[in-house]
């Protein structure tokens, strides 16, 4: 019996943990030990770096009643069918037998329709979302072409992406399904790598005469599908060079198709920009806005009012009437399951110990169908309008859980969450439950300690340290009403101090460095991960000692106001603080090698943790066959062949991680081999 969800969380939360606490190098074994408590395995608690998981479960997308090859004629024509079943590339082969999904057909009938209509697409990852408009699209240009038997120039369907890897991702849908029509239906990807000249591309071109190369041959003929940004499509309205594009589309009319990719990305100023961007380039072609069929595919919204508020979105958005804009989302099937039994059946661990090691159990998958505690947690999933925590299926089945503590509560349900999507009554059929999880990761921003010695909250590992309780995380006041400011260490000696905010007479907490997780890995940090720069800005800061010194002043502080001064104060200590580019440390006296300082916050952001996730998720990837290895068995190779993929929303940030991420695959490889050898040492000696 697998343990794929609870091994995956607590590998990720102790690797976390212990990473951490190796690369902020704490030289007090107590504050050490203190911290790996504070970095608690109850999910979403204070400390904690994983807040509860959220499951939704994936079952298949509910199929409609017609095969693909029966829509020959009635919806689609036969064309389209054979390029779709025949494509050269079989990624994107169609199986005629096949029946499309629901929401593929609802979509195809209502972009197809003689009136002109505007859809958002909702559905969810792995639905074939790109299938409900981009076939529509397809046989609206082969139609074209049927009628006229002329190759189509001038541009008909316009697609915006908000990257250009969206964009780049699309090349092999769109040569496997436009390549049966040779030149006649021809594309372009229209970014910045498209290159100038057509003599720079002439043997490319020559070999893919269905897709345009360069801008040159764009500009002199216009291809009907334009795959670009935002950023491109704006130069293309005002640069003179591109005007031709605009000018052959314009006169031919042709322009009907507008597909904005992503559009729950597109808020606030930018959506505006974008509206406004929509309005310029259906005047530019010369057309009007109620001609066009806009289509926007968006993440799936789970509200109630959801279906309205996306149609007076796309309606706002591209200047179309409402009652033009449908909404199309995906439902899935759910297979039925017949419970029986009145009571709570058998125990998790008898469960656990029927057919063990195999995940076709269908004693197991019967004796499941008598549990109440699987009946709730596959109902609570399966039948909730929107992606479940791990807290609230705790909420739903807390009282048949045996374990009363919150943590052996969450481990106990990521138990039961193993067994009923590792149990399948036979090869062929859907497990118990099918589920998908997404973790969400939380990032370091700074060590925080009371700044009181006698701190009544103190933790007894913290004997050594000069201040009151340390807390991973920012908080205003400490469990013994003190003020919590944040914590620094000494660049050379490691030594403990506290910074705060001069607000005379008040000396209030600091704001960490968080504008961008990216900036807390800057280019110049060092080995450690841990940015010089980050929190660099001195202007207005305090230094609070940990020990009396000549360059700093003793002052009384008010713990109860934070108040500076205030002698009559009925709780108050005396501190030693000095402005933070006057001060140094008070151990060794270093003032610090840059204009930082010669304090180091606590401060790990997305780079850090991104690379050391990546290592924990490929191991839970499942091992590629030998043909994604190119023939080479998966032993042989890094991480047994696995391959992950991440995405960022900072350009900036996706470059230095990328960088990161090898050296730090390369370090892990080189520490392995390093231990290996002194293993064999120690064995032959």
């Amino acid at each position: 019996m697998s343990g794929y969800f609870k091994d995956l969380i607590n590998q990720s939360l102790e690797r976390t943990r212990e990473s951490t606490l190796s690369i902020l190098g704490l030289g007090d074994p107590g504050l050490r030990a203190h911290l790996a408590k504070q970095m608690s395995n109850r999910l979403g608690g204070e400390g904690c770096f994983l807040a509860p998981p959220v499951f939704e479960h994936t079952f298949g997308w509910e199929p409609g009643s017609i095969t693909f090859k029966a829509l020959e004629g009635e919806l689609l024509s036969s064309e389209v069918i054979s390029a779709l079943a025949n494509a050269p590339n079989e990624n994107y082969r169609f199986d005629p037998n096949i029946k499309p999904y629901t929401h593929q057909l609802t979509a195809w009938r209502t972009l197809l329709a003689a009136k002109p209509q505007s859809a958002v697409i909702t559905t969810g990852t792995g639905s074939g979302k790109t299938e409900c408009f981009m076939i529509p699209i397809l046989q609206d240009l082969v139609s074209e072409y049927q009628q006229t038997k002329r190759p189509l120039q001038g541009v008909r369907a316009l697609f915006l992406y908000p990257l250009n890897a969206l964009i780049n991702s699309q090349r092999e849908r769109l040569d496997a399904w436009t390549r049966p029509f040779d030149q006649n239906i021809r594309f372009c990807l229209y970014n910045g790598n498209t290159k100038e000249s057509r003599a720079s591309v002439r043997k490319e071109q020559k070999e893919a005469p269905n897709q345009i190369l360069s801008r040159e041959e764009l500009r002199e003929h216009p291809s009907p599908i334009l795959m670009t940004n935002a950023t491109m499509l704006e130069y293309m309205l005002v640069r003179q060079v591109d005007d031709p594009i605009i000018q052959k589309s314009r006169e031919a009319q042709s322009l009907r198709w507008i597909v904005l990719d992503e559009a729950h990305t597109y808020i606030g100023s930018q959506a505006a920009e974008l509206s406004l961007l929509l309005r310029r380039v259906v005047e530019a072609f010369g057309r009007e806005a109620s001609d066009i069929r806009f289509v926007a595919t968006s993440a799936t919204i789970a509200d109630e009012k959801a279906e309205e508020r996306l149609r007076e979105y796309l309606a706002g958005l591209a200047g179309v009437p409402l009652h033009q804009v449908v909404v199309i989302g995906g439902q899935r099937q759910v297979p039925e399951i017949q419970f029986d039994g009145d009571d709570n059946g058998m125990s998790l661990t008898q469960l656990k110990s029927i057919e063990v090691g195999s995940t076709t159990a269908p004693k197991r998958f019967d004796a499941l169908c008598k549990s109440r505690t699987a009946q709730l947690i596959r109902n609570t999933v399966v039948n909730s309008p929107k992606p479940v925590s791990l807290n609230d299926l705790i909420g739903s089945v807390g009282p048949l859980l045996v374990s009363k503590d919150a943590v052996e509560q969450q481990q106990e349900l990521l138990e039961w969450l193993d067994l009923l999507t590792d149990t399948k009554p036979s090869d062929k059929q859907e497990p118990f439950l099918k589920l998908r999880a997404h973790l969400f990761q939380r990032m370091l921003h700074g060590l925080w300690s009371c700044v009181n010695p006698v701190c009544s909250a103190k933790s007894g590992d913290l004997k050594d340290w000069p201040f009151g309780q340390v807390y991973v995380q920012q908080r205003g006041k400490c469990d013994c009403g003190s003020p919590v400011y944040e914590a620094g260490f000494c660049d050379d000696c490691k030594t403990p101090h506290l910074t705060a905010e001069h607000a005379h007479p008040y000396l209030r907490q600091a704001s960490p460095y968080v504008i961008d997780e990216f900036s807390l890995q800057e280019d110049d940090s060092d080995d450690s991960g841990i940015s010089e720069r980050a929190g660099s800005s001195l202007k207005g800061r305090a230094v609070i000692a940990p020990t009396p010194h000549e360059a700093f002043v003793s002052e009384d502080l008010d713990l109860d106001t934070a108040e500076l001064g205030k002698l009559d104060a009925e709780n108050s200590i005396t501190i030693s603080q000095a402005d933070e580019r006057d001060a140094i440390c008070v151990n060794c006296g270093s003032a610090g090698k840059t204009a930082g300082g010669f304090l180091r916050k606590s401060y790990l952001g997305a780079p850090f943790y991104v690379s050391n996730a990546v290592p924990t998720v490929l191991e839970f990837c499942p091992d590629p066959s030998r043909e994604d290895c190119d023939g080479a068995s998966p032993e042989s190779l890094p991480a047994r062949g696995r391959k992950l993929i991440t995405f960022t929303d900072s350009r900036q940030g996706t470059a230095r991680m990328a960088v990161r991420m090898q050296q730090e695959a390369e370090r892990s490889r080189l520490r392995g081999l390093a231990r290996i050898s002194h293993e064999g040492i120690k064995e032959s000696g």
